[in-house]
């Protein structure tokens, strides 16, 4: 990574006067007041479909459990009897349309679900600058041209594990096709970000972002996304 830290996290979560709103705050994932446990692995998780295997879709999104409440997880959908948070839901449909392999990015820690608990989280490791560890790692990474990159705003910025994720392999003469869901802030300048952090690949401007209000009734929406950038 070229830029240096201080250039990376210059929007900080305790600065965000200009975009205060209850949504804006929002983390991506979902509300309810227990903590959730990532799983811990120390090798690949990339699933494989019948694609090509040229495109892969990478995304960050908290994992949720079988028995939450879809009322009061604000950004928590169900779908086919199974909770999804709206990172990873936009990612299944993404993988679906083009048969890509999907990744889904995990930190090895747990973090809670109550909002304010995850933002006093998000707030302290951002002020630290720290670099979650990940569970699991991509092995292959050389054989994808294209990687579509999903991830939540949380107040205005990546999650911290996404910059460890970022800064975790070389991404140079690789295709980059940013999405995300947010709840207020838009893209809130994460692909000028993108676009700074790997200057050696082709980072795709016409990103996705939905806004989590909107995501269960996006589907359309994604795939005629992904047949305007593919």
């Amino acid at each position: 990574m070229k830029k240096t830290l201080i250039t990376l996290f210059l929007p900080t979560l305790l600065i965000l006067g200009a975009c205060s709103s209850d949504n804006e705050r929002a983390i991506e994932e979902n509300s309810s007041n227990d903590a959730i446990e990532s799983s811990i692995t120390t090798t690949s998780e990339v699933k494989n479909p019948e694609g090509d295997g040229k495109a892969l879709v990478a995304y960050f999104s908290l994992p949720v459990g079988d028995d939450l409440d879809v009322t009061t997880g604000a950004s928590v959908m169900e779908a086919n009897g199974e909770y999804l948070g709206l990172t990873q839901q936009t990612a299944n449909w993404i993988s679906e349309e083009l048969k890509a392999d999907t990744f889904r990015i995990q930190a090895d820690k747990s973090y809670p679900t109550d909002i304010d608990d995850l933002l006093d989280v998000a707030a302290e490791e951002k002020s630290n600058n720290d670099r979650p560890s990940l569970a699991s790692k991509i092995t292959n990474l050389d054989q994808y041209d294209t990687i579509y990159l999903g991830y939540p705003i949380w107040n205005a910025d990546f999650p911290m594990a996404f910059y460890t994720f970022l800064e975790s392999y070389d991404f140079s003469g690789k295709r980059i096709v940013p999405f995300s869901t947010h709840g207020g802030s838009g893209l809130a300048g994460t692909v000028g970000i993108l676009e700074d952090e790997l200057s050696n690949s082709e980072v795709v401007s016409n990103a996705l972002s939905i806004s989590r209000n909107n995501v269960a009734d996006s589907r359309q929406e994604v795939i005629d996304w992904v047949d305007e950038v593919k």
